[in-house]
């Protein structure tokens, strides 16, 4: 999660379910909380990052984007880094 001041919201990326069926189910939507509503932002399991949990995320004001870096998907430890620029409030 990491405070967007663009759009004066909280904004999260991945994570998971730790139990059901099949064992853990892991994320690569973004959401949007406001104080009273999550806003789902995107959701594209063929674009984007992969799903994972436990990675950083942190706000560039200079570039005004979202870094994401690294984290853990079902048994894979990622190094990648992704940047999200968000042009529009949701």
């Amino acid at each position: 999660m990491v405070w967007d001041p663009g759009f004066s919201s909280v904004l999260l990326f991945g994570g998971y379910i730790a139990s059901g069926p099949s064992g853990a189910t892991f994320f690569n939507d973004t959401w949007s909380w406001d104080g009273s509503d999550w806003v789902l932002l995107a959701q594209d399991p063929a674009f984007g990052p992969r799903p994972r949990e436990g990675h950083a995320m942190d706000y560039d004001a200079v570039r005004s984007q979202l870094l994401l870096f690294a984290g853990y998907d079902d048994g894979i430890f990622l190094n990648d880094t992704w940047f999200l620029q968000i042009s529009s409030s949701p």
